[in-house]
């Protein structure tokens, strides 16, 4: 995992525009699990998943809970078909469950401690230098 540390994007993005790009993840997996439950009729919310872990993978920092909390209102909004009770509550608590489980996850992959270290030895460079 330490690898893919270079490809995550840096936290020079301000948090506003890091939570408004996992918005527009959140979105574009919205439209494609809606365009699949339409010809099937039955609501799976696999494909809202990989946005919550994509969304806390690259953007860490409370990113990936934002994109869970969409994914669960989506999830909720899709489902409901006049549905009640443990009909409608079942399936929506457990998927709440595993998308915030999902963004957990994808919050602690990447380890901040070497850029930390990264950032340290640059420090100590430039004071040597001097």
């Amino acid at each position: 995992m330490n690898r893919l540390c270079p490809l995550v994007l840096e936290h020079q993005i301000p948090a506003f525009l890091r939570y408004c790009i996992s918005a527009c993840i959140m979105v574009v997996c919205a439209v494609l699990e809606m365009a699949l439950q339409m010809p099937t009729g039955s609501s799976g919310y696999f494909v809202l998943l990989p946005g919550v872990f994509l969304s806390g993978l690259i953007f860490d920092r409370g990113s990936g809970i934002f994109a869970a909390a969409i994914a669960v209102g989506v999830a909720a909004y899709i489902s409901y078909a006049g549905a009640s009770g443990l009909d409608y509550l079942a399936p929506n608590v457990l998927f709440a469950i595993t998308a915030a489980g999902t963004a957990t996850v994808a919050e602690f992959q990447i380890d901040p401690t070497p850029r930390s270290r990264g950032a340290e030895m640059d420090g100590k460079l430039t004071e040597a230098a001097q």
